[in-house]
């Protein structure tokens, strides 16, 4: 094994207040782009299973859920706010832990005649530690609840690597202590507990390690190496027993419920993600998914190429130069940052509009690549110190120990302050008031349940309100938590022997009015206006704010009445969404499009053309998938056909040909073009496209 340079006293900084000092300047940088309330992605959730104490989507998190309900008794501000907060000092307490690592790699690497004359290893500390701290993925999960999951994540894995790291100093496992592994084996358990799938992505280093580490004529495998293994699987197991929160907790019906996992096939099923494996991964998705191979590696290429600074990479080579020496720790990191790389490329699954989902999971790649790339500037600066200009060399200390981190910094302050994301609290608070007392809404995706679920449960908005998801129409095992929650929901025989859902009996219900209740669903075309259709075709759907009322006649709404509040939501939430330079969840901006769809599509049925223009202007404006802006463009010209708008029509269906085509759906796009021709045969360009496109076929 190789044999590790003795420790040497740290200049500059004393070790008490180095740590301290981080941590305030990390949080004090955090602070002021910290998130306020709901951030777009599942922090309303989040946010409701540590309030309440509830049950949030597999694997549910439950480390996680504990420590924030324990945090948010403090009270700061919203609990939302608070929440966020959580997050932000979990983030700074991971950049301590990661300057501890990173101390131990310079360190290791041994003194230089500059050492004892200059502070270029407390410098390269903050440097490197910064760096880290201003990374785009990693500051960005720092300001929301449900970011904070994975900085959790991230905070045990780098208590992890900071005591692998001591050990691999050692180069054996044989005189470490006792408690040391058991401490490790205690860290390993929480990362289970909290994100498996991440703490998963570690598995491959850390056998490596052992076999480098383990001597040949260690204990392992004799019954002494035995009873220490059986001795460590039991202190894991005591770890891991923190999930019987999960059905001990879902046994008494908390509002947030995801799964119940009250039974032990749907507890492992919770633990295990098994309703999301089978629509997650790449190779349970089917063939048609490797055609975003190459996207999806475009994209990571992208996120490791900007994810510090494209300079980054220069001192990346030179850390990896730098530990050639070195190469159980080396080959450690990389393994690491190896097999991340790998698992999310060739294992998770996503469209193009749906990658930043896999960011989450790409947050290992932060601190290794950063553990390697501040190797390298440590090692730059350390050959700085040998120059005999002391004006030349400080410049160069200064323009590279605090220059790389201030380019950093400001790559991402842009994109990643959320002091004014008030979107999906916005959403929820537009959805409570788009209904009437005591309704009953029935939620189509998370998007809408969660924002409203939170003001409802968590700040006691609108209590009046029954808050159904509609997918749980679906599964039998969530109608106790229905039934508990609203008994009359579900009357005698609304609900078959095998347990399936009695649909007419249960819409018959609904649409005699028998709950007494008005009722709402998200879109006209969701998942619960379908299952309603087939048993109520004569009932009719009127849009009501940003919902779609369900009702029993068919009285025309004017379309003032439809403008007064879709404006309103429009000028305090999506406009100000829209012009942000990166809405991190297209895909929420696009479902904020169909309550102006919808309003379009009804007043079209009513020959109301007065606004019409007004709702697909702005619905447009936020769609971001080709194919459904193509989509929405082909409706808006079947409107202006109506409205005999021939000219607006061979626009919009020029736009949506565009469209089709960029998406590469080209019998679509064919389509589009030959419906703009009957409007204009004369012209000649699209007559032109049209003829290239079936030449090309």
């Amino acid at each position: 094994m190789p044999k590790f340079p003795p420790r040497i006293p740290s200049p500059g900084f004393p070790a008490p207040f180095f740590p301290a000092l981080l941590f305030l300047s990390v949080f004090a940088l955090y602070l002021p782009t910290l998130n306020p309330s709901l951030f777009r992605n599942d922090s309303p959730e989040t946010i409701t299973a540590c309030v309440t104490l509830g049950i949030a989507h597999p694997p549910s998190y439950p480390l996680h859920s504990l420590l924030g309900r324990l945090f948010s008794l403090l009270g700061i501000g919203n609990p939302a706010f608070t929440l966020n907060l959580f997050s932000c000092c979990l983030s700074a307490l991971g950049v301590c832990l990661f300057a501890g690592g990173l101390r131990i790699l310079f360190l290791s690497l041994g003194p230089s005649p500059a050492a004892a004359k200059t502070s270029f290893l407390p410098l390269s500390l903050l440097a490197g530690s910064w760096m880290f701290a201003f990374s785009g993925n990693y500051w960005s999960c720092s300001l929301s609840a449900k970011g904070g999951i994975y900085i959790l994540q991230m905070v045990l894995d780098l208590a992890l690597i900071f005591n692998l790291l001591r050990l691999i100093q050692l180069g054996t496992f044989r005189p470490y202590p006792l408690g040391q592994i058991y401490f490790l084996a205690f860290l390993f358990s929480a990362g289970l507990v909290n994100h498996w799938p991440t703490q998963t992505l570690l598995v491959p280093a850390l056998a490596f390690l052992f076999f480098r580490l383990t001597p040949p004529h260690s204990t392992v495998g004799r019954p002494s190496g035995l009873k220490m293994f059986f001795t460590l699987a039991s202190f894991a197991a005591m770890v891991l027993s923190l999930y019987l929160y999960l059905p001990l907790r879902a046994g008494q019906y908390p509002e947030l419920n995801f799964g119940c996992p009250n039974t032990a096939y749907r507890f492992m099923a919770s633990v295990l993600r098994l309703s999301y494996a089978r629509v997650e991964t790449l190779f349970s998705a089917g063939p048609y998914t490797l055609s975003t191979l190459t996207e999806k590696a475009s994209y990571l290429l992208r996120r490791l190429l900007h994810e510090f600074h494209p300079l980054a990479w220069v001192f990346f080579a030179s850390g990896i130069l730098s530990l050639a020496r070195h190469k159980t720790t080396l080959y450690f990191i990389l393994l690491i940052f190896t097999t991340t790389t790998l698992v999310n490329l060739f294992y998770l699954q996503a469209i193009p509009i749906e990658f930043w989902h896999i960011d989450d999971h790409l947050l290992t790649l932060n601190w290794t690549f950063g553990l390697i790339t501040a190797v390298g500037l440590y090692s730059t600066l350390n050959l700085i110190g040998n120059f005999r200009r002391p004006v030349l060399k400080k410049a160069l200390f200064l323009s590279l120990g605090l220059g790389l981190p201030l380019l950093v910094y400001a790559s991402h302050h842009r994109l990643n302050d959320q002091k004014k994301q008030f979107l999906y609290r916005g959403y929820g608070l537009a959805g409570l008031k788009s209904m009437e007392r005591n309704s009953v809404y029935f939620a189509e995706t998370d998007f809408d349940y969660f924002s409203m679920l939170y003001l409802k449960q968590v700040e006691g908005k609108r209590n009046d309100i029954i808050l159904i998801l509609t997918p749980l129409l679906t599964r039998p095992y969530e109608y106790p938590l229905i039934q508990k929650s609203n008994p009359d929901l579900f009357p005698a025989g609304a609900i078959f022997p095998g347990g399936e859902l009695n649909e007419e009996l249960f819409f018959n219900r609904l649409g005699q009015g028998a709950l007494g209740r008005p009722f709402y669903c998200a879109f006209s075309n969701g998942t619960f206006a379908e299952m309603y259709l087939r048993h109520h075709e004569s009932f009719h759907f009127q849009p009501s704010g940003i919902l779609i009322k369900c009702m029993g006649s068919n009285r025309p709404a004017a379309a003032g009445d439809l403008i007064v509040p879709l404006n309103d939501f429009w000028e305090h939430y999506l406009l100000p969404e829209s012009l942000h330079p990166q809405p991190i969840n297209g895909l929420f901006l696009g479902i904020c499009s169909h309550p102006f769809t919808n309003a379009a599509y009804y007043l079209e049925m009513k020959n109301d053309f007065s606004r019409w223009d007004w709702f697909y202007e702005r619905a447009l404006s936020l769609i971001p998938k080709g194919v459904w802006l193509a989509d929405a463009w082909v409706k808006k010209a079947e409107g202006n056909l109506l409205a005999g708008q021939k000219g607006e029509a061979f626009g919009a269906l020029e736009s949506a040909a565009l469209e089709y085509l960029k998406a590469g759906d080209i019998e679509k796009g064919k389509t589009s073009l030959q419906k703009a021709l009957a409007l204009f045969p004369a012209d000649q360009r699209l007559r032109g496209i049209l003829d290239q496109l079936e030449t090309v076929q």
